[in-house]
């Protein structure tokens, strides 16, 4: 190729690119940003707060369970694993949680056919929803553990 028709062909190349192909397309980025942004940014802080809310609910289990176990143990009341679970949510959650007077409930389940008795912690919690404002979600969760004989 000559360099008088490589330069021309630049030249038109340049021209092309330049004008746009002859469109005019200018402002068409900010367009596509906002269309793109009003579905990604809902998106993602949907996955954040599916995020937090699976965490309020396994630190809710870890403290049932530990409730749980503290009130199964040989000599201990249950008002005993009521407490400590208490106390765990709610350094764990620190008042971000709604677990309203006595998060904690004890009960002791009967064995049956030889089966020793249980000790069953159940937590209620309400997690407000903050990232996706659609009011709140209330968690229930329970553990068990085997109850010590007397």
């Amino acid at each position: 190729m000559t360099t008088a028709r490589c330069g021309r062909v630049m030249r038109l190349a340049h021209s092309v690119f330049r004008n746009g192909g002859g469109c005019r397309d200018g402002g068409s980025a900010v367009v596509e940003f906002v269309l793109v942004a009003v579905l990604l940014i809902p998106l993602f802080l949907g996955v954040v707060q599916v995020g937090l809310v699976l965490h309020a609910r396994n630190v809710l289990v870890a403290d049932a369970a530990e409730g749980a176990r503290a009130a199964a143990v040989r000599g201990a009341r249950l008002q005993d694993g009521e407490r400590l679970c208490a106390r765990l949510v709610r350094e764990a959650l620190s008042g971000a949680i709604d677990t309203g007077t006595q998060p904690c409930r004890a009960t002791v389940v009967a064995g049956s056919a030889g089966q020793p008795p249980l000790v069953r912690m159940d937590v209620h919690a309400t997690l407000p929803l903050t990232f996706i404002p659609l009011g709140t979600v209330h968690l229930d969760v329970a553990a068990r553990a085997v109850r010590e004989p007397q």
